[in-house]
C-alpha cells in the first residue's frame, strides 16, 4: 500500500521514478552482510525531475504521516545520487 499511495502523492509533483528493493534472505557469496544480518528490510530509490520537487514531495504532509508507518526515520539513510549504467542497458 505505501508503494502506490507514494506514487499517487508524488507522480504529478515530479517524481521521474520509484524503485524498490526487498532485502533477501542472505545466501553464500553474500560477503559483506554482518553476522546479525543486514540493518535494513528494503532499499527504495526516487528520482525527481529535480532536487526543488523532490524537497516539495518530501514535505508533504501526506508522505510523511505515510511514510512514519513505514520508515524509521532515525535509522534512515538518504543518499544524493547519480545514475551511471557501467554494464548493460
Amino acid at each position: 500500500q505505501h508503494g502506490p499511495c507514494m506514487v499517487a502523492l508524488m507522480k504529478d509533483k515530479g517524481l521521474i521514478s520509484y524503485d524498490h528493493y526487498p532485502i533477501r534472505e542472505t545466501n553464500l557469496g553474500d560477503i559483506y552482510v554482518p553476522e546479525e544480518g543486514p540493518a535494513y528490510d528494503a532499499i527504495s530509490i526516487y528520482a525527481f525531475e529535480s532536487a526543488e520537487a523532490a524537497k516539495v514531495c518530501w514535505e508533504m504532509e501526506e508522505v510523511k504521516v505515510d511514510s512514519q508507518n513505514f520508515i524509521d526515520f532515525d535509522s534512515m539513510q538518504m543518499l544524493p545520487l547519480t545514475h551511471r549504467t557501467v554494464f548493460g542497458k
